[in-house]
C-alpha cells in the first residue's frame, strides 16, 4: 500500500501541470495576451518606458471601453504595415471587451519609417479621419526626432 502512496505522491505534479495546461489551452487567444498593450519589437524603450506605457494605455482603455496597442517594428517580414496591423488584430484577438473587440492600434515600423493608426469596433467608429489625422500631427515630431517614448 505505501508504495501505491508514494507513486500517486509523485504522480500529483505531473497531473496538477497537466490540468494547468489543459485550462491555458482552454483560454480564449485574447483573454491569454491580456495585459499586454505594448509591444517593443524594436526596443525603442527601456523596462520603465515600457511599464508606463502599458499603465497609461490601461488607464484610458477602461476610460474608453478600448484596448490601447503600442507596436514598434524593424519590418514587417515584406507586408505592408496596414496588413501587418490587421493580421496582428486577427492572430492576437485584442479587445477591451473581449476577443477581437474594441482596440486602437499605433504602429510604427522603424525599417519603412512608417506609421499607421487603426481603429477596430468601437475604436473604429471613435476614430475618424480629422481625429487620426490630429493625432499623426501631434506625434510625428517627436517620432522623427527619435523621442518615441515622448511620441506615445
Amino acid at each position: 500500500m505505501r508504495a501505491n502512496m508514494h507513486f500517486v505522491r509523485g504522480f500529483r505534479k505531473p497531473v496538477l501541470l497537466f490540468a494547468v495546461l489543459v485550462l491555458a489551452l482552454c483560454v480564449p487567444a485574447g483573454a491569454a495576451a491580456a495585459g499586454q498593450l505594448v509591444y517593443d519589437e524594436a526596443d525603442l524603450l527601456t523596462a520603465e518606458q515600457e511599464a508606463a506605457l502599458t499603465a497609461k494605455a490601461a488607464e484610458l482603455g477602461a476610460k474608453r471601453e478600448t484596448d490601447f496597442i503600442i507596436i514598434t517594428l524593424n519590418g514587417t517580414g515584406g507586408k505592408d504595415i496596414v496588413d501587418y496591423v490587421a493580421d496582428f488584430y486577427d492572430e492576437k484577438a485584442p479587445g477591451y471587451n473581449g476577443p477581437h473587440g474594441n482596440a486602437a492600434i499605433l504602429a510604427i515600423d522603424l525599417e519603412q519609417r512608417d506609421v499607421f493608426l487603426a481603429g477596430f469596433k468601437l475604436a473604429e467608429i471613435r476614430l475618424d479621419d480629422a481625429r487620426l489625422d490630429k493625432i499623426r500631427t501631434k506625434i510625428t515630431p517627436d517620432l522623427s526626432a527619435g523621442r518615441f517614448y515622448d511620441a506615445f
